[in-house]
């Protein structure tokens, strides 16, 4: 009987370090979907050449977000807090452009989706994403807070 309970407590433990490293973003409280700024792109694409997410102390909103290729997203942080956002999966922030947190840091020309630091209440943090894909991203400093960021061609 006690191996049977060490075995499920192994396995609860195991799923439960699977979802954490998955990095699966996370739905902001505030349900908002995707907030322009006023650069929209004409057309029935959807996407935007420019956008913001504002950070609060429940996470970032929108959450989902759909933007052009070459499109900067500015992740403000209007939370009592620092955030640092940063490319799916934690901790390594390796999706985006393939190299590590600690080959990307500090990340002098921009090319890597991470900050690299944290972004004090009141600050920006803006992005200019090159590559078309769908990328997790995730507050580097509260990893529940997550989101996603589509970049259309």
């Amino acid at each position: 009987m006690r191996k049977i309970i060490t075995a499920v407590i192994v396995l609860v433990i195991i799923i439960v370090g699977v979802m954490f490293l998955r990095g699966e973003p996370a739905v902001a409280p505030s349900g908002e979907a995707v907030a322009p700024d006023s650069s929209e792109i004409a057309g029935d694409s959807g996407t935007m050449a420019a956008a913001t997410i504002t950070y609060t102390n429940n996470g970032y909103a929108p959450s989902a977000l759909r933007v052009a290729k070459g499109a900067t997203v500015t992740f403000k942080n209007e939370s009592g807090r620092q955030m640092w956002p940063a490319s799916a999966i934690h901790p390594t922030h390796t999706v985006y452009d393939g190299t590590s947190l600690s080959e990307h840091c500090p990340n002098i020309n921009n090319a890597a989706f991470d900050a690299c630091e944290g972004i004090a209440s009141g600050a920006s943090w803006p992005f200019t994403f090159a590559k078309a894909g769908t990328w997790r991203y995730h507050n580097h400093l509260q990893t529940s807070h997550a989101g996603t960021i589509e970049v259309a061609e």
